[in-house]
């Protein structure tokens, strides 16, 4: 005798899938699961509680167990990548020769809480251990002398990427600068962005085309 089964896959696990894949980058094709096929997710593999041959009798708890494993496994996927990007509505001030931690008032999106807006605006904060990739971006004004300079900074103290760039490598219009690093962070580990200048007064990082100032960081592993 021959068992047919048919198997309706919850349209969230679908979502979840596309999600976890588009945020990778990678184009995916999603194979037909069948009973006697191993279940397998793009960059990770899942070994299943039963496996079944040709004329098992299947019951309802195995069955549970390989999916209810399938979801453990999404989820986890899903839930690794917190992310945040943030800006700032406003030109901010910066002294002359005075590294100083750029405030951010705009949130473009926050999956889990990793910068406040009313509290240490300065800061993203990791809520989970792993590798980060942190990236910061800033305009400063026209002025036609001296350095302009960003830092990123670790818990108040520790310097983990810096970017330094003369006005004379763009005379003519606003010096924009960008940095980026990968940094393993432990829970609660914060991180900002610094800017620094020579110019011999104040200057202003100009606000704006949703490019300047902006600041990013999202957990790309454990």
């Amino acid at each position: 005798m021959q068992i047919n089964i048919t198997i309706n896959i919850d349209e969230k696990i679908v979502s979840k899938l596309k999600k976890v894949f588009c945020r990778r980058n990678v184009l995916i094709a999603i194979p037909i699961i069948a009973i006697t096929s191993s279940l397998v997710v793009y960059g990770a593999s899942i070994t299943k509680p039963h496996t079944f041959a040709s004329n098992d009798v299947i019951s309802s708890s195995e069955m549970n167990d390989n999916f209810d494993t399938l979801y453990t496994q999404v989820n986890t996927l899903s839930s690794m990548h917190d992310a945040v990007s943030v800006s700032n509505s406003s030109n901010i001030s910066i002294p002359n020769f005075t590294l100083t931690p750029i405030p951010f008032n705009t949130e473009k999106f926050d999956t889990n809480d990793l910068h406040d807006v009313t509290t240490n605006t300065t800061r993203l904060t990791a809520k989970k251990a792993g590798i980060y990739q942190i990236t910061g971006a800033a305009h400063f004004e026209l002025l036609n002398a001296g350095y302009r300079e960003l830092q990123i900074r670790r818990n108040g103290t520790e310097y983990i990427a810096s970017q330094r760039m003369d006005y004379t490598a763009c005379s003519v219009q606003n010096l924009p600068l960008n940095i980026a690093t990968l940094y393993k962070l432990d829970v609660d580990d914060y991180v900002e962005l610094m800017a620094a200048h020579n110019y011999g007064t104040a200057m202003n990082i100009i606000a704006g085309w949703s490019s300047t100032p902006v600041f990013m960081m999202i957990r790309i592993s454990d």
